[in-house]
């Protein structure tokens, strides 16, 4: 059973955020670690960047003593059809990863709006927008498919 270490989480996280970077930065003069800096871990999303791989590691370690699973024996070849497989896939793990992320970036929009003194839907709207809002909307997909790479997301639904 995969057990994942802090330090696995964060080199993840980290390499997803150079991936992003590297498809979406299209000035060839600024390099991947700058423009991360400039678009995405800006002082709005400073407290979710921070603390986000340390949360994940956590949910992480709680899912995998929860969940029993099969590991399949062979990995799957992320390709389109592969891609478009996994966001159909509705299974107790799928939906557990859409209800854990969904809490957890409403707790970061609730406190987002009150450091801001703005109403709910305005703190979204904003914390959303532009390349955090994409980077952050990622998150699912890159989060089941590193479950499913593991062994803990199978690619079939339940329902």
């Amino acid at each position: 059973m995969w057990h994942p270490e802090l330090s696995e989480i964060e080199a993840w996280f980290e390499t997803k955020a150079k991936e992003f970077a590297k498809i979406e930065n299209r000035n060839p003069n600024c390099n991947s670690e700058t423009w991360l800096q400039k678009y995405i871990y800006t002082n709005v999303h400073e407290v979710f960047f921070t603390t986000f791989p340390s949360k994940i590691h956590s949910w992480v370690e709680r899912l995998t003593d929860s969940i029993r699973y099969i590991r399949s024996d062979r990995p799957v070849q992320w390709n389109q059809a592969a891609v478009q497989r996994l966001k159909n896939t509705n299974n107790v793990v799928s939906r557990a990863v859409d209800f854990w992320l969904t809490n957890l970036r409403s707790g970061f929009i609730i406190e987002f709006a009150i450091d801001t003194l703005k109403a709910y839907i305005e703190a979204e709207h904003q914390f959303f927008k532009g390349y955090q809002g994409k980077f952050l909307n990622s998150l699912n997909l890159w989060i089941k498919m590193l479950l499913c790479d593991k062994g803990i997301l199978q690619l079939r639904s339940d329902l």
